[in-house]
C-alpha cells in the first residue's frame, strides 16, 4: 500500500489517553463519551521494513504500535452495524510520532502535521473471516509485541482494553462525511493498565510506545530513564498467534538521519 485514499487514526485506549495526558500540549479528550480522530498523511505510506527517516536527533522520535482496519464504502451517518459490515481487511502499523512537534502542532490549532511523518504497515493484511476467534467484537484479541535493537518494551493484547470498538471509530469518522473504499482506519496506541516499568519480563505486558513508559517511570522514579529512539535504533513490532509465529509479518524498521 504506497497509498490511500483516506488514512484515519482514532484513540480507542483511554489508558493511552491517561498516560500521556502529562504531556505539555495535548489535550484532554472527551474521549469515553467519543473517539477522537486525527487525518493522516495518506499520500505517503512505508512499507513495514522503510527505515524511519528524521530530520533532525532530537525530535524525541517514538513508535506507536497499533491495530489497523482496511474499509469498504461507508455512507455519511453510518449505523454500526452498517460500519462493521464494512471492515474488510484487518492489519497492523507503526504510526510514528516526533514527540516534540506535538505541542507545537496542537497548539496551532490545526492538529497533528510535522509531529506525525509516513506510517509503516505491516506486509500482509487479512480478513476477519480469517482471523477466527482472535476477531470479535470488532476488535483484534491477540499480543502486540513491541521491541527496540532486540529489547522486549511491551506485548499489550490488543482486544483487552480498547475502549471503542472499530465499529465505533468507523462511525465517528462517517458523521459528517461518506468514507470511500479503501479508506483505512487505526485504533490508537494500544495499551493496557498496569504497574509495570522497563524492563519488561517475558510474560509482561509492558508498553506499545516509549512516552508511555517513560510517564510510568516519571511516577515511579521522578524522572524518565528510557530514551526515545535515535538514529541506528531498530523497533520491531508484531502481531502473535497462539503458535508463536507473527501472524501479519513483522514491521522493521531502522532509524536514519536525513
Amino acid at each position: 500500500m504506497p497509498c490511500a485514499y483516506q488514512w484515519i487514526d482514532g484513540a480507542a485506549y483511554l489508558n493511552h489517553a491517561e498516560r500521556v495526558r502529562a504531556l505539555k500540549g495535548t489535550r484532554d479528550a472527551d474521549s469515553a463519551n467519543r473517539p477522537v480522530l486525527y487525518q493522516g498523511s495518506s499520500d505517503s505510506l512505508s512499507a513495514p521494513t522503510a527505515p524511519i527517516i528524521t530530520p533532525e536527533p532530537d525530535l524525541a522520535l517514538d513508535f506507536e504500535a497499533e491495530v489497523a482496519v482496511i474499509i469498504g464504502a461507508v455512507p455519511m451517518r453510518a449505523t454500526m452495524e452498517q460500519a462493521a459490515a464494512a471492515i474488510r481487511l484487518v492489519t497492523i502499523c507503526n504510526d510514528i510520532s516526533m514527540r516534540r512537534l506535538v505541542a507545537n502542532d496542537l497548539q496551532n490549532g490545526f492538529g497533528f502535521f510535522h509531529a506525525k511523518p509516513a506510517t509503516s504497515f505491516a506486509p500482509i493484511v487479512t480478513t476477519p473471516a480469517t482471523l477466527g476467534a482472535v476477531w470479535r467484537d470488532n476488535r483484534l484479541h491477540l499480543p502486540v509485541r513491541c521491541e527496540v535493537n532486540g529489547t522486549l518494551y511491551g506485548q499489550p493484547n490488543a482486544g483487552t482494553d480498547m475502549y471503542f470498538d472499530f465499529a465505533a471509530l468507523i462511525v465517528e469518522a462517517a458523521r459528517t462525511r461518506a468514507l470511500a473504499a479503501g479508506t483505512i482506519i487505526g485504533g490508537g496506541t494500544i495499551s493496557v493498565p498496569h504497574e509495570e516499568s522497563l524492563p519488561i519480563k517475558p510474560n509482561g505486558t509492558g508498553f506499545a510506545c516509549i512516552v508511555e513508559a517513560r510517564n510510568v517511570e516519571k511516577l515511579k522514579y521522578g524522572r524518565a530513564r528510557t530514551p526515545y529512539l535515535q538514529p541506528g535504533d531498530t523497533i520491531r513490532i508484531g502481531a502473535i498467534g497462539s503458535d508463536g509465529q507473527s501472524i501479519f509479518g513483522d514491521i522493521v524498521q531502522t532509524v536514519v538521519l536525513l
